[in-house]
């Protein structure tokens, strides 16, 4: 968030004003869209390239361990171009597996979640019509 523009969505407490460093979520109600625009914007050559971005979540598939490092080197090299920053605490690396928006996908197949799917199969039978 540039210095100048902090100033019009801090907010004020008891003791002190607060400036948030980063835009919060929720600021305009179309801010998700105008985000997930955003980052399809700065990794538009990934995603022809089968890059697959969902809001602040990147899948690299890859053939082998060697596909997927030479992708994920160019997928950590474009986000510094426009100034942001990625979790590397929250990054997970040449997983065959991963959870992703409540299913699981793994070996090319997706599958929900198994708590997702106990739900529906253990719910009560209608006992009426009503």
């Amino acid at each position: 968030m540039e210095e100048d523009s902090k100033k019009f969505i801090s907010f004020v407490t008891h003791d002190a004003q607060y400036e948030f460093n980063k835009v919060p979520f929720g600021l305009c109600p179309n801010s998700p869209s105008i985000f997930q625009r955003f980052i399809n914007h700065v990794f538009r050559d990934l995603l022809k390239e089968g890059i697959v971005m969902y809001m602040d979540d990147i899948i690299i598939p890859s053939i082998d361990e060697l596909d997927g490092i030479k992708r994920l080197s160019r997928v950590l090299q474009t986000p510094s171009e426009y100034g942001l920053e990625l979790n590397l605490k929250k990054c997970n690396v040449l997983k065959s597996k991963i959870e992703l928006l409540g299913y699981i996908i793994e070996n090319g197949k997706i599958s929900p979640f198994l708590d997702k799917t106990v739900a529906v199969q253990n719910f009560p039978e209608p006992k009426s019509v009503k």
